[in-house]
């Protein structure tokens, strides 16, 4: 999905509502990939795509995100830019292994 006024973008995405881990019981939506064109990095793009997809998540029901980061080169930037837009880690055994937060961490700013 690209992002009207972010061409450089899109976000690959599962919007299947399903359940949560049990400290977050209500349904989430689950960010399949995020994918920023180099020459729009570092320009908000990313962080757009991400609130884009949280309202339509919102709007099918959901009200928590969640993510897996593609390991390999560029680990630490996508982590450290999931840590600056809200997302925290749900694996305390391996912390950069899944992000989440609440969809309003998104909107509601």
């Amino acid at each position: 999905m690209g992002h009207r006024g972010c061409p450089g973008g899109r976000v690959r995405r599962l919007l299947r509502c399903q359940r949560a881990p049990a400290e977050h019981a209500a349904p989430q939506a689950f960010v399949g990939g995020l994918f920023v064109a180099p020459d729009h990095r570092r320009q908000e793009a990313g962080r757009l795509l991400l609130q884009q997809f949280a309202a339509e998540a919102r709007g099918e029901g959901c009200t928590f995100l969640t993510l897996i980061p593609d390991g390999g080169d560029g680990l630490g930037d996508r982590v450290q830019f999931f840590r600056q837009c809200g997302l925290v880690s749900l694996t305390p055994h391996d912390p950069d292994a899944a992000f989440g937060a609440p969809l309003t961490s998104f909107l509601d700013t």
